[in-house]
C-alpha cells in the first residue's frame, strides 16, 4: 500500500465535509512541523484541526511519525485549536518513534485546547530509545472558569495509550505521561488502558499514568499502569512512578485498576485535591523498595471500599496527612512473602484531625495496623492481622468505647485484668 504524506492528510481533512474518513498509511515527518503560538506557548505542530464539529474516522488508517533529526522545540503531532469545539477523533491509530539524540523537549501525540472534544476507540503508541519527554494525550485549559473554557468537558473512552521511554545511561531529567490534564474541568476517562513506562536513575526520571489538575474529573473503569522497568524492586536509584496523580478538586474515581510498579519509589494513587471520592478500585504498588499505595493530602476526601495492596519491601498502604477525611471499608494487605518484608504499616496518619477510620481490614502488616503521628481522629471497627500476631485489633484513637455487639478476636487474651470487679469494668473498654 502506498504511503501518504502529511500534505495529503491535511488536504483530505480540509476538503472533506463534517465527517472525514481516512484510509491508508500516512507517514508524518517531524521536520515538516510548523511553529504555532497559542497564548504564551510556542511549539511545533504537524496537523492542526480547527473546524467545529469535525469528525475524523481513522478506522482504516495508520498514522506513523518518526523524528529524522533531534528535536529543537516541543512538538504536537495532532493539535486541536480552541476553534475545534465538539470535534471527535474516532478509531485513530497513531504510532511515534524517536531514535535521535537526547533532548529536554516534549512530544505530544494529541494536544487538545478545544471544548467538548471526544476521543473514542483510539490507539496511541509512543516509543523513544533516547531521553525525551513523552505525553500521549494532553488537555490544557485556562486558569479562569468562564463558560466553555478551552478543553473543558472532553471525553476519552475505549482507547489504548502506550507510552515508553527506554533510554540507557542518560542522567538528564525526563518524564513520561499517558494522559495529562492541566486545568480542564469535567474531564472523563472511561474504559481505557493507559500505560506509561521509563528507565532511569532516581526521582528525576518518572512515569505517570494519568495526571489531572482539573476540577470535576471522572476516572471510571480504567486499567492504568506506571512502570519503572526495575522488576527486582530492591534499589532506590530507579525511576519514580505514579499510577494516578490528582491535584484537582472533586475527583470521582471508581472501578479502576491503578498500579505503580517496578520503580525505586512507587505510588498507586497520589491525591492532593480536596473533596475526592475514591471507591471500588484496586490500587497497587508493587516490586519496589519504597511503596506507598495511596497517598492522600486532599481535605474532605472519601476513600471507601477499595482493595489496597502492595508487594513492596517497605510499604505504607495508606498515608494520610489531610483533615476531615473518611477512610472506611477498605481491604488493605501486604502480599509479599513475609520474610522479605523490612517494614510495613497499614494506615499511617500524619498531622491530621477530624478524620474517621472505620471498618478497614488490614492484613500481612510487618509493624502495625494503624500508626498515628501528631494526629487526632476517630477509629472504630478496624481489624488487623499479621503472621507474627495472628489476630489483633489496633488501638483506637479518640473513641473511648465500642458497641457491645462487636465480635471479639479469637486470639487468646494475654492480659491479666485482676479481680472480677476489675474485669467487669475493663470489659466495657476491651479492644480485642
Amino acid at each position: 500500500m502506498e504511503e501518504k504524506t502529511l500534505e495529503t492528510l491535511a488536504g483530505e481533512i480540509a476538503s472533506s465535509g463534517t465527517v472525514c474518513r481516512l484510509k491508508g498509511t500516512y507517514r508524518l515527518d517531524l521536520a515538516a512541523a510548523k511553529t504555532v503560538v497559542c497564548g504564551e506557548e510556542r511549539f511545533g505542530c504537524l496537523l492542526a484541526l480547527s473546524r467545529p464539529g469535525l469528525v475524523v474516522d481513522g478506522r482504516e488508517a495508520v498514522l506513523y511519525a518518526e523524528a529524522d533529526a533531534p528535536l529543537s522545540e516541543d512538538v504536537s503531532l495532532i493539535f486541536l485549536t480552541p476553534q475545534a469545539k465538539f470535534a471527535s477523533l474516532l478509531h485513530l491509530d497513531i504510532r511515534f518513534t524517536y531514535k535521535q539524540e537526547p533532548r529536554s523537549f516534549a512530544v505530544r501525540a494529541v494536544d487538545c485546547r478545544a471544548y467538548g472534544v471526544s476521543f473514542e476507540d483510539c490507539r496511541v503508541s509512543m516509543n523513544a530509545e533516547s531521553r525525551v519527554n513523552l505525553i500521549g494525550l494532553m488537555l490544557k485549559a485556562c486558569r479562569d472558569t468562564p463558560l466553555e473554557t478551552n478543553a473543558d468537558c472532553c471525553r476519552l473512552s475505549r482507547s489504548r495509550i502506550d507510552v515508553r521511554c527506554f533510554a540507557e545511561d542518560d542522567t538528564r531529567p525526563s518524564a513520561v505521561y499517558g494522559v495529562v490534564n492541566r486545568w480542564a474541568n469535567s474531564f472523563a476517562a472511561e474504559d481505557n488502558f493507559i500505560f506509561a513506562a521509563t528507565r532511569g536513575r532516581g526521582a528525576e526520571h518518572r512515569a505517570v499514568g494519568v495526571f489531572n489538575a482539573g476540577r470535576f474529573a471522572r476516572i471510571v473503569n480504567n486499567n492504568i499502569k506506571a512502570n519503572g522497568q526495575h522488576p527486582a524492586g530492591k534499589r532506590m536509584d530507579q525511576p519514580h512512578v505514579v499510577g494516578v496523580h490528582n491535584e484537582g478538586e472533586y475527583l470521582v474515581m471508581n472501578a479502576n485498576q491503578c498500579v505503580g510498579e517496578w520503580g525505586g519509589a512507587c505510588i498507586g494513587l497520589l491525591n492532593t485535591g480536596s473533596f475526592a471520592a475514591v471507591s471500588g478500585n484496586k490500587i497497587l504498588s508493587t516490586h519496589t523498595i519504597n511503596g506507598k499505595t495511596i497517598v492522600n493530602s486532599g481535605n474532605w476526601s472519601v476513600i471507601n471500599g477499595n482493595a489496597v495492596l502492595s508487594t513492596g519491601r517497605n510499604y505504607r498502604l495508606i498515608v494520610n496527612d489531610s483533615s476531615d477525611t473518611v477512610i472506611s471499608n477498605n481491604n488493605l494487605r501486604g502480599t509479599l512473602f513475609y520474610a522479605e518484608h523490612r517494614s510495613g504499616c497499614g494506615i499511617r496518619m500524619e498531622h491530621c484531625c477530624g478524620c474517621i477510620l472505620s471498618g478497614n481490614r488490614i492484613g500481612g502488616v510487618k509493624d502495625c495496623g494503624v500508626f498515628s503521628l501528631n494526629s487526632t481522629f476517630e477509629s472504630y471497627g478496624n481489624y488487623a492481622e499479621s503472621p507474627e500476631f495472628p489476630s489483633f485489633v489496633p488501638t483506637k484513637q479518640t473513641v473511648l468505647s465500642q458497641p457491645r455487639w462487636r465480635r471479639r478476636s479469637s486470639a487468646p487474651q494475654k492480659t491479666d485484668f485482676g479481680s472480677r470487679k476489675k474485669r467487669r469494668k475493663n470489659r466495657r473498654f476491651s479492644f480485642g
